[in-house]
């Protein structure tokens, strides 16, 4: 996971507690814990009144198509 605000980057990467069934269930729980990081930081950016523009992305087409069809 890696978010970034202009030249400053937060970024996280640790060994999973649990075993994923998939490779896709796995970058799913990491696309979701990334979005949970991502929504407290841009919350604590509001707060502070510094105006922020969020964009999330994957290159995992599993992942991409998964989400598409779970909507």
């Amino acid at each position: 996971m890696v978010i970034t605000f202009g030249d400053v980057a937060n970024w996280r990467l640790r060994k999973e507690k649990s075993t994923a069934q998939s490779m896709t269930n796995a970058e799913y729980y990491a696309f979701g814990v990334g979005c949970m990081r991502l929504t407290q930081i841009s919350h604590l950016l509001n707060d502070l009144s510094i105006p922020t523009i969020t964009h999330v992305s994957s290159d995992s087409q599993s992942l991409i198509t998964s989400i598409k069809n779970r909507i």
